[in-house]
């Protein structure tokens, strides 16, 4: 089994109100957890929600890098 390696994206580069087409996780612990789908939409409540709690970015897998750039 392949380990994913991800790469951390600031909140504020992420395209809102679009389907980003990659999937994200948040960072808890040791562990990677996925936040949100690859085809749902990413808006600005889910980032003021995200900042609110203190969250300042999420994390993408390496293989979607590309896709993000």
């Amino acid at each position: 089994m392949k380990k994913i390696e991800f790469v951390p994206i600031d909140l504020n580069l992420l395209r809102i109100d679009t389907i980003l087409g990659i999937d994200l996780y948040l960072k808890s612990s040791h562990e990677f957890i996925l936040y949100r789908g690859r085809r749902i939409p990413f808006n600005d409540k889910v980032r003021r929600k995200l900042l609110a709690h203190g969250v300042k970015e999420l994390y993408i897998g390496m293989d979607d890098s590309g896709k993000f750039n």
